[in-house]
């Protein structure tokens, strides 16, 4: 049997006041393209910015806040613990200039199981 290797996510949730919405956003991106390039790359591969949309599951968003889900995408199982204590908490004080306005947590996701389609062509179908 084939080992995979584990994939591993950072993960920070981000609810956001409307009111510095725009700031924050302008602000997150250039943070995330920052985490992304620490070490010439050799910690994360990439960054990805999700908006939470509760819409599509017919839930109503009345909400004064917005929340954010950034996964950062690990190089290596150690690059985590690199990034924790080397670059975490000097880069954590921009979003202190936030205040109140925003609330962060944190957590580590280590991809359990990945389930895909099996490979199709468009004259044959599933392709064994």
């Amino acid at each position: 049997m084939e080992s995979k290797k584990e994939q591993h996510i950072y993960e920070v949730t981000a609810e956001v006041d409307n009111s510095i919405i725009n700031e924050w956003e302008n602000w997150i991106a250039e943070h995330v393209r920052e985490i992304v390039a620490l070490d010439d790359g050799n910690i994360f591969s990439k960054g990805v910015i999700n908006k939470l949309n509760n819409s599509l599951l017919g839930q109503e968003e009345k909400s004064t806040t917005s929340t954010y889900v950034i996964q950062y995408t690990s190089v290596n199982e150690t690059s985590i613990t690199t990034y924790i204590q080397k670059h975490a908490p000097n880069l954590r004080k921009g979003a202190a200039s936030f205040g109140d306005k925003l609330k962060t947590s944190r957590r580590l996701l280590v991809e359990f199981k990945t389930i895909s389609n099996p490979p199709q062509t468009k004259n044959f179908g599933y392709v064994f």
